[in-house]
């Protein structure tokens, strides 16, 4: 995914938009993820300016303060090359987070989970992993049984029990997003074509991207009426990423 300039949240109430985080020139926030209580926002950052090389480290951000404070620094995990961050998860109410590593070759090191103050520990337990994470492969063998094609789980809602997941159509040469219940009765194609990446809030709506050549369109979707809403047109401004924080 191409990085991302600056993090905003929008007031649908008061019509207002406020800056929450930005990069300096040089810098790249590349995943963001916002704690339950709206207090701190976990983001991966890598530039010039925070590290000499330009690796990458995981941020946690104080939005009532403004503090920000490096949690894991580059390499300090991964010992055979650049380390590479992603698929951040606030769990245990806020106080954790939960992510992913991978090697500078693309091979995934494994999933770790730090507290607010930067001590990390690794997660080795497949069982353990499924029970934080619930993008398991056991959904994705399941789905892939019932619907015989290739699928691919992209996340679950647990607040109102429904997993979204693509299908590739190979006839169209596209990905289609669908939403079901967790025990995949239900199962809605919701209109998006080639998903880039999703990003759920704590209730029922989530925001989906979708990359056109050059062109970046982000949706918020309603999954308990399969809804959306292309945020491109309502702010009428270039959208590559947003995060749903409630009405």
């Amino acid at each position: 995914n191409a990085p991302t300039s600056y993090v905003a949240v929008y007031n649908f109430t008061t019509k207002e938009n406020t800056n929450i985080l930005q990069s300096k020139q040089g810098d790249s926030i590349w995943s963001y993820e916002l704690s339950p209580d709206n207090n701190y926002l976990a983001f991966v950052k890598s530039g010039s300016n925070v590290f000499p090389n330009g690796e990458m480290g995981l941020w946690v951000k104080n939005l009532e303060t403004g503090e920000e404070k490096l949690l894991v620094g580059p390499q300090k995990l991964n010992k055979t090359g650049e380390d590479w961050l992603s698929d951040l998860s606030f769990i245990d109410n806020g106080k954790e987070i939960f992510f992913c590593m991978y090697s500078n070759t693309g091979d995934k090191v494994g999933y770790f989970v730090t507290d607010l103050n930067g001590n990390v520990k690794a997660i080795t337990s497949n069982d353990e992993v499924a029970k934080i994470n619930p993008i398991s492969d056991l959904i994705q063998d399941e789905l892939e049984k019932k619907l015989n094609k290739n699928v691919l789980v992209r996340n679950v809602l647990q607040n109102c029990d429904k997993v979204l997941y693509s299908v590739y159509d190979a006839d169209k040469n596209q990905d289609e997003l669908f939403e079901a219940n967790l025990d995949l009765s239900n199962a809605t194609d919701l209109g998006i074509i080639d998903a880039n990446f999703i990003l759920p809030s704590f209730d029922c709506k989530f925001i989906c991207n979708t990359v056109n050549g050059r062109a970046i369109t982000c949706y918020l979707i309603d999954s308990t009426t399969s809804s959306k809403v292309n945020l491109n047109e309502l702010f009428k401004m270039n959208i590559d990423s947003a995060i749903y924080l409630g009405k």
